[in-house]
């Protein structure tokens, strides 16, 4: 190999090497994005839902936490991501929010025998 050409030939594997490690970045970055967008809109809808169960939910009767509406909504983006919102997949994000409420009803049950502890006079 000509001398002359080692500089150049090292010039050139020092740009693609720059060059893979930008593109690299632009990769990374933009699936950050995509992931915040993700939960900006999933936010966006699950806000919305909740607001409409507070308004049409009749005296006494409760609602969800926010939690669980933002949970459903990012499991149905998700699927559809994946291009996999099948009747199965339905089940079992149906499945999952009907675990994530028994759970955070339980919370409530358990925070609520607290306070009720608390205010209870000692004898």
């Amino acid at each position: 190999m000509n001398p002359a050409y080692v500089p150049l030939i090292s010039a050139f594997v020092g740009a693609a090497i720059g060059s893979l490690s930008s593109i690299a970045v632009i990769l990374v970055q933009a699936k950050v994005g995509e992931r915040r967008e993700r939960l900006r809109q999933a936010a966006q809808l699950a806000m919305e839902e909740y607001k409409t169960q507070i308004s049409n939910a009749g005296h006494g009767i409760g609602v969800y936490p926010f939690s669980t509406f933002l949970h459903h909504h990012l499991a149905i983006q998700t699927a559809i991501e994946e291009n996999d919102l099948t009747p199965e997949r339905l089940r079992k994000i149906a499945a999952d929010d009907e675990t994530l409420v028994e759970v955070v009803m339980d919370l409530d049950r358990q925070w609520r025998e607290k306070m009720r502890q608390k205010r209870a006079p000692a004898r």
